[in-house]
């Protein structure tokens, strides 16, 4: 059952149950859509006040790859692993440019396998 939401309440990982329209009828974002706050934002922009979620219950179960699917403990555990081994070379412009990118890509739920 959606779920009516201000966006102040709104959370990472909180699924539109609805697409959102803006006052001239066009599409912002697609119902389905795991929302962030760089959307939030781009509502508030927009004048959006509130969008309709899905209720935990209705949510089907994260793909592999979306952050909500990842283990937090097994990404704390990767981010801690990842600070260890560029321990040594921080400071140098291409390995701070290969940290940042490989951080990110670990903060977006997306682990090695094993």
């Amino acid at each position: 059952m959606p779920v009516e939401v201000q966006l102040a309440g709104i959370r990472d990982g909180m699924v539109l149950a609805a697409e959102v329209r803006d006052s001239r009828g066009n599409v912002l974002l697609a119902g389905g859509t795991r929302l962030t706050r760089a959307h939030v934002q781009t509502l508030e922009r927009r004048g959006i006040r509130a969008v309709s979620v899905t209720a935990p219950q209705d949510r089907p179960p994260p793909a592999p790859g979306d952050p909500a699917a990842a283990d937090p403990a097994a990404v704390a555990e990767m981010l801690a692993r990842q600070e260890r081994t560029f321990a040594k070379v921080r400071g140098q412009p291409l390995m701070d440019a290969i940290y940042r990118a490989a951080r990110e890509h670990l903060e977006r739920g997306n682990l090695p396998p094993g």
